[in-house]
């Protein structure tokens, strides 16, 4: 079995990267590897990361 793995994509990107891999990749995959887009927003403070699942 393969190790387990988070691929990050912007969230604008997402669906082209959905495109990108093969067929059947994410049943392959279930388990143990996850994409998720992150959005990162400037706020007063600094940088603020947000989370949004692809």
């Amino acid at each position: 079995m393969g190790r387990q793995f988070l691929w990050v994509v912007r969230p604008d990107l997402i669906e082209k990267a959905k495109m990108a891999i093969s067929e059947g990749f994410e049943e392959r995959v279930a388990g143990r590897g996850r994409m998720v887009g992150l959005k990162l927003n400037k706020d007063a403070e600094g940088m603020v990361m947000k989370e949004e699942i692809g």
